[in-house]
């Protein structure tokens, strides 16, 4: 793996380009691009998308770093500057749509956003810029995933962050080896279900019968994937509501046997979020059809008399 993309030599000091900032760099600047193309051809203000956007992600950048740092206060205890290193990974997804969907709330609030039809627009940003996320992920080392055989496991060499994990914990095997244990590349599993999923928001955008189609549409598609990809997550930061170990499931995962894979904190968020959007979808689905049929009705009044 490469942390590092390369470093540049200043006087006295050596500048180092994080491969998972310039990537997560990357997938929120095309995001945003696509998002600012789509906002206005659906007759939402440039300037208003681009605030949107900008204080939104600076919002989930925050929200997402502070709930990974609460979650593993350990880390940085004797080093507080480092709760500030971004650039070297640690960022918990949930924390910052957490965050971005209460500053958006407000935003569209203030500025008499509508809703539903912004969140149309940001939802591919969404899915594309973590899609890059994840990428940068597999390049530092970190959201790793539990022990895996070969040929499908990927082991990460002594400058990630798995490997300085495993080595404090005792997990390098054999002791004083360079490289992990061969582990599920989990953070590519879910960086290839996200552009799979943008694929699909950019079809339904273009066909979608009511406002908010696009929006819950993501959320029930990244809670399933989420929810799968859990099921493969073997770093320590990842915390359990309740273990629930199902040895024949994981033998056919190619999963260690005895490692839990029920019920994390980010499973149950993904189950509730999933319910709570399909209900929306449900809902919303339902109106639209009312809508058209009370449209219909009315235009034929109109037409006979």
């Amino acid at each position: 793996m490469h942390p590092r993309l390369f470093t540049i030599e200043l006087p006295g000091h050596q500048l180092a380009v994080s491969t998972y900032g310039l990537l997560v760099a990357i997938g929120v600047m095309g995001g945003i691009y696509l998002g600012y193309r789509n906002a206005k051809r659906v007759g939402i203000r440039p300037d208003d998308y681009l605030d949107l956007t900008f204080w939104g992600l600076v919002v989930a950048l925050a929200c997402s770093r502070a709930m990974f740092v609460l979650t593993n206060l350990d880390r940085f205890r004797g080093d507080y500057l480092k709760v500030f290193a971004i650039w070297e990974g640690g960022l918990v997804f949930y924390g910052g749509v957490i965050g971005a969907v209460a500053f958006g709330l407000l935003m569209m609030w203030r500025r008499k956003l509508p809703f539903l039809r912004s969140g149309d627009v940001i939802a591919p940003v969404l899915s594309i810029g973590h899609a890059f996320g994840r990428l940068g992920c597999f390049m530092a080392g970190c959201c790793w995933g539990k022990a895996c055989p070969r040929p499908l496991g990927v082991q990460f060499g002594r400058h990630s962050v798995v490997y300085e994990n495993l080595a404090a914990s005792g997990g390098i095997h054999p002791p004083g080896s360079l490289v992990t244990q061969p582990l599920h590349p989990v953070q590519l599993y879910e960086a290839l279900g996200e552009i799979v999923i943008f694929g699909v928001l950019l079809h339904l955008a273009n066909r979608k019968r009511f406002d908010g189609m696009v929006f819950f549409s993501y959320l029930v598609l990244y809670a399933a994937l989420r929810s799968m990809t859990e099921l493969f997550r073997g770093d320590a930061a990842r915390r359990y509501i309740f273990e629930l170990p199902i040895p024949a499931l994981a033998r056919l995962l190619h999963l260690p046997p005895g490692e839990p894979l029920l019920l994390s904190t980010s499973q149950l968020v993904s189950m509730v979020s999933a319910a709570l959007a399909l209900g929306g979808l449900l809902w919303l689905g339902r109106r639209a059809r009312e809508q058209a049929a009370a449209a219909a009705v009315s235009s034929s009044g109109e037409a006979s008399s």
